[in-house]
């Protein structure tokens, strides 16, 4: 099939919690892509939002939008946006051990994070499954549908992963937040791919503070603190 007289579908999809994407080839740039639409009864916002924060960031470290198209559906048209497909692994629990290689991943993380907030947007949803390593190494962090600008960040429902959301997220009213969810996202990741056992503090509704203790396990061997990194610690100078 093909779609918006450029991209031929190929035999591959796959489907996520909200949005279903199709595996195609453009057939200007030959190159593959990802086309990613909305599943039946998922609110419509969720691609609006996704296709608002990725128009306004360009980041090394985050998946590139490349256009916008209309697709055909069970009754009518649906929008429907065209990702850089990026070939690489998705991130997994309890997958890492401690070490270089681990500091030099979770740093790439970071810096995509860094990325996504200079341009005043909150991914919300940051956890081992929405981000990948391509095959040059590179993280990429994926699936903005949960985003928001921070002059727009509130909140009536509780919506997320639970184990990866922040203690301010679990009101039972109009909830305001910044930010620091998705730095507290980005640290029970870090957490989450060295363990498949987070502390029981963290898996309360909502989590309280977890001890020292808590990671003693995870993080033995991590390198001392005079351990020279072998990446460079600036993330302007990866951002490319």
């Amino acid at each position: 099939m093909l779609i918006a007289n450029r991209y031929k579908t190929l035999d591959n999809s796959d489907r996520g919690g909200m949005g279903e994407v199709i595996f195609c080839e453009d057939l200007h740039l030959q190159r593959q892509v990802v086309l990613k639409h909305l599943q039946a009864g998922v609110e419509a916002r969720r691609l609006l939002d996704e296709q608002k924060a990725l128009s306004k960031v360009r980041s090394k470290h985050v998946v590139q939008l490349y256009d916008i198209v209309n697709i055909q559906g069970a009754v009518t048209q649906q929008p429907a946006i065209v990702l850089e497909f990026i070939d690489g692994e998705t991130l997994q629990v309890g997958s890492l051990s401690a070490n270089a290689d681990y500091l030099n991943l979770i740093w790439q993380i970071s810096c995509g994070l860094a990325d996504i907030h200079s341009h005043r947007i909150i991914h919300r949803d940051i956890k081992p499954g929405n981000i990948k390593i391509d095959g040059e190494g590179v993280v990429k962090i994926l699936d903005f549908g949960l985003s928001r600008n921070t002059a727009d960040a509130e909140t009536r429902s509780i919506i997320g992963t639970p184990i990866f959301m922040a203690p301010e997220l679990w009101g039972d009213q109009t909830i305001a937040f910044d930010s620091s969810i998705d730095v507290y996202a980005f640290g029970v990741t870090c957490l989450a791919l060295l363990t498949n056992e987070p502390p029981l503090s963290l898996r309360h509704r909502p989590p309280s503070q977890p001890t020292l203790a808590d990671f003693s396990t995870p993080f033995a061997g991590m390198p001392a603190e005079n351990y020279k990194c072998p990446v460079p610690m600036s993330c302007d100078k990866q951002a490319g």
